[in-house]
């Protein structure tokens, strides 16, 4: 996979994936970094050829009536590339807390490779995700006396959103020595 500091300047998405959800995040210009795009929600039924859907979040032209479904996951995948003019992607690669390789991890580098074949140009970096999705959550809330409280149902899916934003954060960060300043001057300027 391309060397990290490629994706310096560039508009990003950050993919973290899941079987069932894949959270998106991404840096649409360097002055407001990483932001929550959207969420990629399987369609039930297994395989590999199931459809898969985007949600956005309200920024981007969320809502409910605004979900668009996909043939693939690349498709909807491409479809964010090119309505955020994204010139980058960075994949969580899900490590063990220890640092160690879960199995999770070489079937996040075979899905890099196949977008990476795909996207020829789109250099597509892995990224450490360990923790993401728990400072995401923030601190999980006991419920209340009575079965009441704790997460809404339906946050649990738009925590990987959340996760993918933490992710493209932490990248930004690592970036931020390698980015060129005179590049936010003309950011403001226009």
């Amino acid at each position: 996979m391309a060397d990290f500091r490629l994706l310096a300047g560039r508009n990003l998405l950050c993919i973290d994936l899941g079987r069932r959800y894949c959270g998106l995040a991404v840096r649409t210009s360097s002055l407001l970094g990483a932001q929550p795009y959207g969420l990629l929600e399987a369609a039930a039924g297994g395989g590999a050829a199931r459809s898969w859907t985007l949600r956005r979040h309200a920024p981007f032209g969320g809502g409910a009536a605004a979900a668009a479904r996909f043939a693939t996951q690349r498709d909807a995948l491409e479809a964010v590339l090119r309505e955020q003019a994204l010139g980058g992607v960075v994949l969580g690669m899900p490590y063990h807390a220890d640092g160690g390789r879960s199995p999770e991890c070489a079937a996040a580098e075979r899905h890099a490779a196949e977008l990476q074949a795909a996207w020829r140009g789109v250099p597509i970096v892995l990224w450490d995700e360990s923790w993401s999705t728990r400072a995401a959550a923030g601190p999980r809330r006991r419920p209340k006396a009575g079965g009441g409280g704790g997460r809404r149902r339906g946050d649990a899916a738009w925590t990987h959103s959340a996760a993918a934003c933490v992710v493209l954060a932490d990248v930004l960060a690592a970036l931020q020595p390698h980015e060129a300043p005179a590049q936010l001057v003309v950011e403001l300027l226009m």
